[in-house]
């Protein structure tokens, strides 16, 4: 009875992460003042688009309820934003984003005009080089 090999190589999971396509996704996240986390999500899936809410209180696991599937992205998409405005209507605020920091410079720098210091072994293997292949050039 001969065996099948079903080791997979280096080249073959490389191949296979390049063929595998991005699903599209669409969240809003929600939250309240006592630390709950409301994410309204919109997921493509395998038979089309599903839309679920995940409520996450403050120091617990995330319970997922209020799934339905859709054919189009766009309507997955609709119903997210609609369940958002509802959520926001009762007292959920929207995830604020983190200020960025600002440039470190706003125009271009100018260049540094000072030589690098060498190191004294180093000149001094630099200039003999420089002397031997003047010494050679010369003669």
């Amino acid at each position: 009875m001969a065996t099948k090999n079903t080791t997979t190589t280096a080249k073959a999971k490389k191949t296979a992460k390049a063929d595998k396509v991005k699903r599209q996704r669409f969240a809003i996240q929600l939250t309240d003042p006592s630390g709950g986390r409301l994410a309204v999500v919109a997921v493509e899936t395998k038979g089309g688009f599903r839309s679920s809410v995940v409520h996450t209180a403050a120091g617990e696991k995330g319970k997922r309820a209020m799934a339905e599937t859709h054919v189009a992205f766009a309507s997955g998409v609709e119903r997210v934003e609609r369940l958002a405005a509802e959520a926001e209507a009762q007292g959920w605020a929207k995830k604020q984003k983190k200020a960025q920091r600002p440039p470190a410079f706003t125009s271009l720098p100018k260049p540094n005009t000072t030589p690098k210091p060498v190191d004294p072994k180093v000149a001094a293997k630099l200039k003999a080089i420089k002397k031997s292949n003047s010494a050679t050039a010369n003669a």
